[in-house]
């Protein structure tokens, strides 16, 4: 049964897609490219929880939105909205009265409003300044009464929507960082070099160290590895605990006093100092490679070391202080 539902669903997704006006979303787009106040969306029920999230979804994504209960509009939030401001609608059917009332009064002061119906017919319609029809052809639901589809096209709509405008702004990685500073995206999207271990806190060791020296100094650090430096300073390799487990299968009892050079990885994975996180991840994550260390070099010179658990830790505290405070406050 489950899966006659989801082929049921996919049907009505794509019954959207192969009605949907793409000159009409196409003129919303250029409308919202110049826009010059505030995107504010409203709606109510289901519609309104579609309604916060794609508010939401524009502020990360470099537009300024926001989200206006229609009941709390018409009890004093009306103040927040000025002429530089276009207002969308949510509304599967386009006639709850909560919106009607509100669209009658924006329809008074000019204000420039969008409607997301899925019916043609609707009393909303009457004081719109553009109407987007999401072709719906009915609910999942066995009754076609609980909306169990129409906000899948609502936010399938906006969120393309919202991609689009910022495609067509060029809002740059760095721009999309600063708007999500915390958290595993947070993380991700920051420089490495903000988040490495720096020099003076790695192991460091030359070249003719033998092992039973280095494993002293992998062990003070306990990062699992030790960088290997050259005379000039410069990183020529890597010996990570996989290397010491390779070394002390071969059963060799010379293995101790072997300079670490004839036993480090020389052809190791390294990230630049400037590049994301999410690079390092990409690369420590590579299921041919499996890395939980990175080198970092700025110009070539050894400056830091990334390590995934660090990452993961960095992001899961910010995430934890959030919630804690968050909790406070409430």
């Amino acid at each position: 049964m489950f899966q006659d539902l989801i082929d049921k669903q996919k049907g009505y997704i794509n019954f959207f897609f192969d009605r949907l006006d793409f000159q009409t979303a196409n003129i919303l787009l250029t409308k919202l490219h110049y826009l010059k106040g505030n995107l504010i969306f409203t709606g109510v029920g289901k519609s309104g929880q579609i309604a916060k999230k794609l508010a939401s979804t524009f502020i990360s994504t470099g537009t300024k939105s926001l989200y206006l209960h229609p009941v709390e509009a018409l009890h004093g939030d009306l103040g927040i909205i000025s002429q530089d401001d276009i207002v969308v609608f949510l509304s599967k059917s386009g006639n709850s009265k909560e919106l009607v009332d509100l669209a009658k009064i924006l329809y008074a002061r000019s204000i420039y409003q969008v409607l997301w119906v899925c019916k043609e017919d609707s009393i909303l319609k009457k004081f719109m300044n553009l109407t987007c029809l999401l072709p719906l052809e009915r609910e999942l639901c066995p009754y076609n009464l609980s909306p169990t589809t129409s906000p899948l096209l609502q936010m399938c709509f906006g969120d393309t929507l919202a991609i689009a405008l910022m495609n067509q702004k060029e809002f740059s990685l760095d721009q999309y960082a600063d708007n999500h500073p915390s958290g595993f995206i947070g993380t991700r999207s920051r420089r490495v070099k903000d988040v490495m271990l720096k020099k003076e806190s790695l192991p460091l060791v030359p070249l003719d160290m033998p092992l039973k020296d280095v494993l002293v100094e992998m062990s003070k650090k306990r990062l699992g590895c030790v960088l290997v430096l050259d005379q000039k300073g410069s990183c020529s390799g890597i010996f990570t605990t996989g290397d010491l487990n390779r070394c002390l299968v071969k059963n060799d009892p010379q293995i101790l006093s072997t300079p670490v050079k004839n036993l480090m990885t020389k052809q190791f994975s390294f990230v630049n100092a400037s590049e994301r996180v999410d690079m390092a991840l990409n690369l420590m994550q590579n299921p041919d490679k499996r890395i939980q260390m990175l080198p970092v070099l700025d110009d070539g010179v050894l400056v830091g070391l990334i390590h995934l658990h660090d990452v993961v830790e960095d992001a899961f505290q910010k995430s934890t202080c959030e919630e804690v405070f968050a909790h406070k406050e409430n």
